[in-house]
């Protein structure tokens, strides 16, 4: 069997010391020897159940150590595992489903509701449950003898993982990541931060969604460090309780979290000495002050699903001026910005960033030509993001994705939610831009011009049945007036976001 794998990251710490705590999942603590053990267990089930080197297998689950064990039976065999929605509705989780040719999924109890579109389109699909009832077999009847499992080949170049991001067409794209992407991603930020098995992570978002998943892997498992996995909470008490009871010194999430702690009297009082390693993106300078004056330097990342986590980090001894970038491009990471003819751009000029190394995707699955538009020459990924780099190499993001919005620190695309709600009665002509949210960020908001009022009730209704709860828009405008358009007849969001910088008072409001 190959070593060159992530299977065999988790089989050499458990070799090294078994008895050793390897993660604290959602309070369940597995030392490594346990989990490896528990991993085989279910790579023999799985096996016995037809899956095989190159196939792709389905995990639909909250945070919890069964999501480690499936994740890794799926590399013992050399199988992908692709990582579904937990927020997703029965109609979003179709399409995974089908596009993956998935022919197996391990779900928790709770989201096997999610699954009934997909089971009656797919009679033959393959479902386990966490637990036993609900009609379904449970997961601890798929274990077996790891005795029997068969000598696999996993290489490099084998995906691990498939993760699903919402595309300028509205539907998913796959990205397929593999075992090399993950390990690379992995090498880089354990030489910037200087993370070792002596490290304790903690990992405070799902695992389905990608950068979790790709946390415990780069930062826990591949490092032998211990992870502390929790449910996500915006609970500033909970998570500072976490902090300082589990001594925390490696720490990677979204903003949201980093803004809500310092909401917490006990903020400036807390002993955070523990935490030498803390990460996030687009943070403000307000913010980063903030977190500096406690002690705790917050180093700014950037990167994408396509590049299995950070392609830039800031390291804790450059120079002040950078203090507010997102650092320079990491360990055999390349970054170029270009302008719209594809031609570099010299330093000081904003333009498309582009980034090239061993950590970059494969391509999407099923996409050739989605693949091809984003994949220069194959090589560098067209980011969709508008940046600048300095003469020194540190990169300063100016916008995001063109209509991409994180809500939540999650990424909502405009353009699905204007796939699922068209039709409405009274969207006539409408766009999906995004606005600014105290709580979220950001949250989406129709602009429509329509000759009759939107039918608010169908709206709503198409929107609870179709979009994940963090997709669904927040507020209604009737613009009054065509929206404005390119000569080729786009719609100009860019125009529209200047128009509606806030929620206007004549906005209606869509949350029940």
């Amino acid at each position: 069997m190959s070593s060159v794998n992530l299977y065999q990251a988790l089989r050499f710490w458990a070799t090294r010391w078994p008895e050793r705590i390897a993660v604290d999942c959602v309070g369940q603590e597995m030392r490594w020897g346990e989990l490896l053990a528990r991993s085989e267990s279910i790579a023999a089930g799985l096996s016995a159940a037809g899956v095989r080197h190159g196939d792709r297998i389905g995990i639909l689950m909250r945070n919890r150590v069964e999501f480690l064990e499936v994740l890794f039976a799926a590399f013992r065999l050399g199988a992908a595992a692709t990582l579904l929605n937990i927020r997703f509705t029965p109609s979003e989780m179709v399409y995974p489903i089908e596009d993956a040719g998935l022919s197996l999924v391990v779900a928790d109890n709770q989201l096997l509701p999610a699954m009934v579109d997909a089971i009656a389109r797919q009679p033959a699909l393959k479902v386990y449950a966490t637990e036993t009832g609900d009609g379904f077999p449970a997961l601890d009847q798929l274990r077996g003898d790891p005795a029997c499992l068969p000598d696999v080949a996993v290489t490099a170049d084998d995906i691990a993982l498939i993760c699903y991001t919402s595309g300028t067409t509205g539907f998913p794209k796959g990205a397929m990541l593999s075992h090399g992407n993950i390990r690379e991603s992995a090498l880089a930020c354990a030489v910037s931060s200087g993370l070792t098995y002596e490290d304790r992570v903690l990992v405070s978002l799902p695992m389905a969604y990608t950068w979790g998943a790709c946390q415990v892997l780069r930062e826990g498992i591949l490092t032998g460090a211990t992870t502390t996995i929790i449910n996500p909470t915006g609970d500033p008490e909970a998570l500072i309780d976490i902090l300082v009871d589990k001594r925390i010194t490696a720490w990677s999430a979204v903003v949201l979290l980093f803004e809500r702690i310092p909401e917490s009297p006990r903020f400036r009082t807390v002993d955070f000495s523990n935490l030498r390693h803390v990460v996030t993106g687009a943070a403000s300078r307000h913010l980063l002050e903030m977190w500096s004056s406690v002690g705790v330097p917050i180093r700014q990342a950037y990167g994408l699903t396509e590049t299995a986590g950070h392609a830039t980090l800031l390291f804790h001894d450059d120079p002040d001026h950078a203090r507010d970038s997102s650092g320079r491009a990491l360990l055999n990471t390349e970054l170029r910005i270009i302008d719209d003819e594809g031609r570099p751009l010299p330093p000081g000029q904003p333009g498309e960033i582009i980034i090239r190394g061993p950590m970059v995707m494969k391509g999407y699955v099923n996409k050739p030509e989605e693949t091809a538009r984003t994949m220069i020459d194959g090589e560098w990924l067209r980011t969709g993001d508008t940046g600048i780099l300095d003469e020194h190499g540190f990169l300063r993001v100016v916008d995001r994705s063109k209509d991409m919005l994180k809500s939540g620190g999650l990424n909502v695309y405009p353009a699905e939610l204007e796939r699922v709600i068209a039709g409405v009665p009274g969207l006539e002509e409408f766009a999906v831009i995004g606005v600014p949210s105290e709580r979220w960020g950001e949250v989406p908001m129709i602009v429509a011009n329509g000759s009759q009022p939107v039918d608010l009730p169908a709206l709503k209704a198409r929107c609870r049945q179709e979009l994940a709860d963090y997709k669904r828009p927040h507020f209604l405008v009737e613009h009054g007036k065509p929206l404005p358009r390119t000569m080729s007849g786009k719609v100009l969001k860019r125009d529209l976001r200047l128009e509606y910088g806030v929620p206007p008072a004549h906005a209606l409001s869509l949350k029940d």
